[in-house]
């Protein structure tokens, strides 16, 4: 019989390390012990809210939480929180939990059903799940729905052969291309940029007067959230001195990665665009990345004004689609032009 555990953090020095292995093994996934409290423990919104089964020995058999994050709605700050961290142990998956005994639903989707709700009383909302194929019927059983949102993925190689190797996720024929269309595009940055003078890296809780559109749902610029998402070790803001944008904030790269844009405000002014753009080229190629991968989404201005720059810089664009799922929002909300999306919100450090 397992026992469910719905607790709000910071957790316990023994049960960190213990679900971190947990989650670790199963999800056969890295994740470092520092990124994992950072999240954990030191959002601006405060702890995480853990769901955690136990075995009747004591043992961790199953986790999810809930790490909460301000998000921008229609010009207001609310508290809504990212699902992570969710695993339960192949052995512990058909036994019943205390307090359900005469329930069908497994484990998995009543810890779920546990944690939603219990973030519902703390007044989170909405949740945000990125969960793979195989674990995303569980959170639509707790309630999740699920929201696809178009976007152009541009892509700038430096390293063609390189990146076709260690891209995850390609058949060998997308290699086979990857690699063709890098070495074209490595031929058009022949000549490499010079950073542009005017161009500066700033910290990334640095206030910004735009920050994207006020209408609809997108990430905060407030200095606490940049601060706690964007660690100086692993990011990099980049915005023209005359600018009062955000700018960019990437990833940096290496030598199996790209530099990845990941929260973006340019503005309506496009002679701070391409200097921005030419420093962001010219970093990748410094750090020895494999290039610049930008997604860019469909919230109308950027995809208009950006993407059309990018291919003119030799970027390879190419329309998809990103699938998240969502909890605790009015039908009207599922809209995918109510979103102005980042990718911060996809690639949180391991």
């Amino acid at each position: 019989m397992l026992t469910l555990h719905i607790v709000r953090g910071p957790l316990d020095d023994n049960l960190n390390p213990a679900i971190l292995n947990g989650y670790t093994e199963l999800a056969r996934a890295t994740v470092s012990a520092e990124n994992f409290r950072r999240w954990m423990q030191r959002s601006p919104e405060g702890p995480a809210l853990h769901a955690v089964l136990k075995s009747q020995n004591g043992a961790i058999a199953g986790h999810c939480c809930l790490f909460p994050f301000p998000l921008n709605v229609r010009g207001r700050r609310v508290t809504a929180a990212k699902a992570e961290y969710f695993f339960v142990k192949t052995e512990f998956r058909k036994e019943a939990v205390l307090g359900h005994e005469g329930s069908v639903k497994p484990a998995a989707v009543l810890l779920l059903e546990g944690l939603y709700r219990s973030g519902k009383e703390l007044g989170w909302c909405p949740y945000l799940v990125s969960a793979p194929t195989g674990v995303a019927p569980l959170h639509r059983l707790a309630g999740c729905q699920k929201l696809t949102i178009p976007l152009t993925e541009c892509l700038l190689t430096f390293r063609p052969w390189k990146a076709a190797i260690h891209t995850p996720n390609l058949g060998t024929g997308q290699r086979m291309a990857l690699g063709g269309i890098g070495a074209l595009q490595r031929v058009a940055w022949a000549v490499p940029p010079k950073s542009d003078p005017f161009v500066r890296e700033v910290p990334a809780d640095a206030p910004s007067e735009h920050c994207g559109s006020s209408q609809g749902i997108g990430l905060s610029c407030d200095p606490d959230f940049l601060a706690w998402r964007y660690s100086p070790s692993e990011y990099l803001r980049l915005r023209n001195e005359s600018s009062t944008d955000l700018g960019v904030i990437v990833k940096r790269g290496g030598a199996r990665d790209y530099v990845r844009v990941c929260h973006s405000s340019l503005g309506s002014h496009e002679q701070f665009r391409k200097p921005l753009l030419k420093t962001l080229v010219a970093t990748a190629l410094e750090e020895r990345s494999l290039g610049v991968r930008w997604a860019v989404y469909h919230d109308g201005v950027s995809e208009k004004q950006l993407v059309p720059v990018l291919r003119k810089l030799a970027f390879l664009c190419m329309r998809r689609e990103r699938t998240i799922y969502v909890h605790g929002l009015a039908p009207a909300d599922l809209e995918p032009a109510v979103w102005h999306l980042q990718d911060s919100l996809f690639c949180f450090d391991s």
